[in-house]
C-alpha cells in the first residue's frame, strides 16, 4: 500500500482518511487527496511513506454533503488494502501516454 493510492482513494470517494503514526504523530489524507500532520510545526524526522508500513487503523470519514450523516468507519490496514483494490478495479486503465 502505497500513499499515492490512499490519497486516490480519499478523493475518488471523497473521503478524509485518518491514521497515527507509530511515534504517534495524526495524519489526515482530505478529500483533495492533501496530507496534513496538525502537530507539525517543522520539517519532520520522518518519511510518512516508510512509516505507513506499520499503520494497523485507518479512519475513513466522508466528507462534504455526505459528512452530516457522521459515518465513521474504522478499518485495519488489510480492510484498507481489499477497499483499495476494490476501487482500482472499478476505475477503467487509461495510457497515459497516446500512440
Amino acid at each position: 500500500m502505497k500513499l499515492a493510492d490512499i490519497r486516490r482513494l480519499a478523493i475518488r470517494k471523497q473521503l478524509r482518511v485518518s491514521f497515527r503514526l507509530p511515534q504517534g504523530a495524526e495524519c489526515i489524507i482530505t478529500e483533495t487527496g492533501l496530507l496534513k500532520i496538525p502537530e507539525l510545526k517543522s520539517v519532520p524526522a520522518f518519511n510518512v511513506e516508510a512509516e505507513l508500513g506499520a499503520v494497523n487503523q485507518f479512519r475513513l470519514e466522508p466528507a462534504g454533503a455526505e459528512a452530516s450523516r457522521n459515518r465513521v468507519e474504522t478499518v485495519s490496514a488489510a480492510g484498507l488494502e481489499k477497499l483499495l483494490a476494490a476501487t482500482a478495479a472499478t476505475i477503467p486503465q487509461t495510457s497515459d501516454h497516446e500512440e
